[in-house]
């Protein structure tokens, strides 16, 4: 329990600043009682979308069924990514990470430290937004 209310406020945080440093993204949320199997957060500029999904791993990652599954489809038909905060007893990084290494939490980018600035600049890369 303690783990996704951490995941909750990552992923707050991180829309929080998504919101001051992509002006002009349509940036939306999509999780909510209702609702599973979908990415967390969708980024649309630049004429597409790019689906994220949101982990707190400390230290792996937990409930990927239909989520995991989607992601992979998502990735395969467009661009998913998870973005990871990975924590151990003796570091913190931010992973993105593709799909299909999520099992390895290999990533396809990384950096030291919970940065959500840092996450921003990836999606900006991925949008190639100026």
């Amino acid at each position: 329990m303690i783990a996704l209310r951490n995941e909750a406020r990552l992923k707050s945080a991180l829309m929080k600043e998504m919101r001051k440093q992509l002006s002009g993204a349509v940036l939306l949320r999509h999780e909510d009682q209702y609702t599973s199997g979908i990415p967390d957060i969708s980024t649309t500029f630049n004429g597409y979308t790019v689906w994220w999904e949101v982990k707190h791993a400390k230290p792996s990652v937990h409930g990927r069924g239909i989520q995991h599954f989607t992601c992979n489809e998502l990735a395969r038909n467009g661009k998913c990514f998870y973005i990871v905060y990975h924590e151990t007893k003796h570091e913190k990084q931010t992973l993105i990470v593709h799909p299909q290494f999520l099992d390895t939490l290999k990533p396809i980018a990384s950096c030291k430290g919970f940065n959500h600035s840092w996450v921003i600049t990836h999606i900006k890369a991925t949008h190639d937004y100026k």
